[in-house]
């Protein structure tokens, strides 16, 4: 299995997680943000290859 990125041990993580506000929404611009959405991007490329990837799961 590859290592598919880090990310930074940050409290908003958690407490967004917590509370159901995901740190991708909340603060978008953020290191963490940018770390999911990088890993999130590198998992469907990586399906897509494969051709086990759903339109309908979509990363914006």
């Amino acid at each position: 299995m590859p290592l598919l990125g880090q990310l930074p041990l940050v409290q908003q993580v958690r407490e967004g997680g917590d509370d159901g506000h995901p740190i991708t929404v909340d603060h978008p611009e953020s290191e963490a943000a940018q770390a999911f959405q990088a890993i999130a991007t590198r998992i469907a490329t990586e399906l897509k290859s494969k051709k086990i990837f759903s339109a309908a799961l979509k990363v914006n």
